[in-house]
């Protein structure tokens, strides 16, 4: 996969969760709160500005965040399965010049105007060392990368945005 895809294609694919109730349909617009605790993935959906972007299956997410009261974070990332989207090759401008530039290892794309493509993910990693987050209004920031959230009883909901994606990631609290 050309390098400048990778962030796009990470952001997207880190933050879908399991398929269920569409957060889209009434998202928490970003309001803070506390993110002390354990969160485990829910659901997750994505708006596009560009037409014509669909994604027809996601993968089993059981990826958890943790926020620390110390300030300190930890992530593992589950995602196993396969993603299967489309995208109008005019979505990525400046980014690929036919679909099989948005192949990799990991994904195939066909198609001339609208690339077909089927991402399988079998991904276990973490962030490693807790790393320190920040908090601010309604962003967290941990590595340099800020994300805005609300939280609402035991449910967070973290929106990541790009030049034409916009992601919604609910999570659940976890019982301690």
């Amino acid at each position: 996969m050309n390098e400048p895809l990778r962030p796009f294609v990470a952001v997207l694919f880190a933050l879908l969760g399991a398929c269920g109730s569409d957060p889209c349909a009434h998202p928490d617009a970003p309001c803070g709160g506390d993110l002390v605790g354990t969160w485990q993935a829910e659901n997750a959906c994505y708006t596009s500005t560009c037409s014509g972007v669909e994604v027809s299956q996601q993968p089993e997410n059981r990826s958890t965040f943790t926020f620390r009261a110390d300030g300190m974070a930890t992530a593992t990332l589950s995602l196993h399965g396969h993603v299967v989207w489309k995208m109008p090759l005019s979505c990525a401008t400046g980014l690929a010049t036919k679909c099989a530039d948005l192949a990799s290892q990991e994904t195939t794309c066909t198609g001339d105007s609208v690339c077909a493509c089927d991402t399988t993910l079998n991904e276990d990693s973490s962030l490693g060392a807790p790393r320190p987050y920040t908090t601010s209004g309604s962003t967290f920031t941990v590595d340099g990368s800020t994300t805005s959230y609300c939280v609402r009883g035991d449910r967070l909901t973290l929106s990541a945005s790009s030049s034409t994606l916009t992601s919604v990631a609910t999570y659940a609290r976890v019982a301690p």
